[in-house]
């Protein structure tokens, strides 16, 4: 390939007008709403904000559609709920079937749990789940 480099004067935004555009939605949208500890910290926060940002956000030249278009769904598959994505600083709405408020993961497990439950159970050994007593 015959690449060619080619420099842009310095404080001229207008001579890289999509880079400019490119870092500016990231830093509006992303970074300007969240505190970035490390290099590794930038790395996670913008890998997320992109993976948000192709298959999740509206594009106006896209008919109000994401990169990677999504399917219409139709009202039978449920009510309308929102998953959290970028840290839930943005969120994805999609249609889901019908869950009980109470029981947030009867739905993917088929089981009922209710939060009780949720509290009771605990993640670590010798610990309590959420940093509660234990539910007796």
């Amino acid at each position: 390939m015959a690449i060619q480099e080619v420099l842009s004067a310095p404080r001229s935004p207008w001579q890289r007008a999509y880079v400019e555009r490119v870092i500016g939605t990231i830093r509006r949208e992303c970074l300007d709403h969240v505190i970035v500890f490390n290099e590794a910290s930038l790395y996670r926060h913008v890998k997320s904000f992109v993976t948000y940002y192709h298959e999740s956000r509206t594009h106006l030249s896209l008919g109000k559609d994401s990169p990677e278009s999504r399917a219409v769904q139709p009202p039978e598959l449920g009510r309308i709920v929102a998953i959290p994505q970028v840290g839930g600083l943005h969120h994805r709405y999609e249609r889901r079937a019908a869950c009980n408020f109470w029981s947030p993961l009867s739905c993917a497990t088929g089981t009922s749990v209710n939060r009780i439950d949720l509290l009771r159970a605990d993640p670590s050994p010798g610990g309590t789940a959420l940093g509660r007593a234990p539910i007796a």
